[in-house]
Parts: structure tokens; sequence; C-alpha cells
């Protein structure tokens, strides 16, 4: 898919596995083009030793109410290059000039953290190898009682160390899926659908890319994301295993 007109390559970590990115940083490399990777979803996650988000020109995280670590909102970008860190700090702060005040030389952003959001991820980060912990831990139950159900679910690959920010499973076909979240739903289980390909979009979609991405498609229309809370009880994830095993023994 690199061509000639590629500035860049995006590598979101979807729900916490890690995509093989030394390889694809070789790629990067080989090309001379940027590799971005998105660790919104892969806090704590690890390629060979080494934190998904290191292996990139740059790279964001996000502390949104739902992951990892949260701040309420917002995210943090990481970077080696002193020059993109520079340029980063510009946009956030509305790209205004350092030596002349409320000047501004370029399109900027007021992406700033305020100070209360900062307290709050700061008091995260020294709970963090506790949420891992307890994350891994909801993960391995999930595998313990569903390990009979001849379900896909998210798999650890050779090399890599991940709390996995969601649990998700894999069915035959959107309608065993769609109607497996609907009979969880009914007994007091939220759950969400897989996210939708990006080149499925609006905004993104082209008859070219119709058929281009096929495995995308089909892991889309079967995922279903399971609770995953690191508070998540013992006693939760076996009753939901249990519904979902009723569920599929008996479709």
């Amino acid at each position: 898919m690199i061509s000639k007109k590629t500035k860049a390559v995006i590598v979101p970590h979807l729900y916490g596995q890690v995509a093989e990115i030394k390889k694809i940083q070789e790629i990067c490399k080989r090309k001379k083009i940027f590799l971005i990777e998105d660790c919104a979803e892969a806090f704590g996650c690890y390629y060979e030793k080494k934190h998904v988000g290191t292996f990139g020109d740059i790279a964001t995280f996000s502390f949104f109410g739902s992951k990892m670590i949260t701040t309420g909102e917002g995210g943090a970008v990481v970077t080696n290059n002193k020059k993109i860190a520079k340029k980063v700090y510009r946009l956030k702060t509305v790209g205004v000039t350092k030596d002349r005040n409320y000047w501004h030389d370029i399109l900027g952003y007021n992406y700033r953290m305020t100070n209360i959001c900062a307290a709050i991820g700061l008091a995260q980060l020294k709970r963090a190898n506790q949420i891992i912990k307890y994350k891994k831990r909801v993960f391995q139950l999930y595998c313990k009682h569903l390990k009979n159900s001849k379900l896909k679910m998210n798999e650890i690959f050779k090399n890599i160390n991940t709390p996995f920010w969601l649990i998700v499973i894999f069915v035959k076909n959107k309608s065993i899926r769609d109607r497996l979240a609907k009979f969880l739903k009914r007994n007091k289980v939220e759950t969400r659908t897989a996210f939708y390909p990006i080149h499925t979009m609006p905004m993104y979609y082209s008859k070219k890319n119709k058929k281009a991405f096929p495995n995308a498609e089909i892991l889309s229309k079967t995922g279903l994301c399971l609770p995953s809370g690191p508070g998540l009880k013992d006693i939760d994830i076996k009753k939901i295993c249990k519904l979902i095993n009723n569920f599929l023994y008996k479709n």
C-alpha cells in the first residue's frame, strides 16, 4: 500500500493487541517515511520487553475515562525527536511564538491539559502496575471459563506482554454476534461490537477499496467486546462466561 505519496504509516495497537511493530519499523526506515504509533489502547503493552510507543518517530496515548489509566479526558504524545517535540508543544499551545507576546505565526490548537487532569493522571500512574495486574487477571479468567466454547479471542503472541485493554471474542457470523449481544443485554451484561474498518466509513470509502481488506471486515462483523474493567470480580466473569456458553450451546 506504500506509494510515492505516502508520508507516514500509522499503526494502532488495537484492543491492546501489539502489532508486528519491529517489522513495520524496518519497512519505514527502509522507505524513509515516518512511523506513528497509536497506543491509545496499549498502555502497559510490551514488544520484546520494550514498551510500545518507543518504536515509532512519534506515538500517542489516550487517557479517556475507559482507558488503562485516565485523566478524565486527553492524552499524551511521546517522541525522542527534539524537533518534533518542539513542534508538538507549539501546536498544542495555540501556535504562539516564544519571543513575542500574543503573536501566532502558525495555526495552532488549544490542546493543553489542565493541572487538575494532570494531577489525576499522576495519581493513576502510581496505581498503573496494580491496574495492569488486575487486567491480566480478567483476561486469564475469561480464557479459563471460555476454553471449551471453541470461540476465537485475544491471543498472546511470542515476544509480546500485554494486559488486553478489551477482551474480544469472535463468533461464526454477524447474525450470531448480534443475537449474542442482545441476549447478553437482556441479562444485564453490556457489550459492544468491534470497530468498523476505517475504509468503510463515508469520508474514506471508495469503490477501489470496497474489497481490499476482507479480513478487517470479517473481524468487524464477528467481533464482540466483553466487559473488561479491572474491577470485575471473579463471580461476574464466571456469570458472563456461563451466559455465553449457554447461548452458544443452543445456537
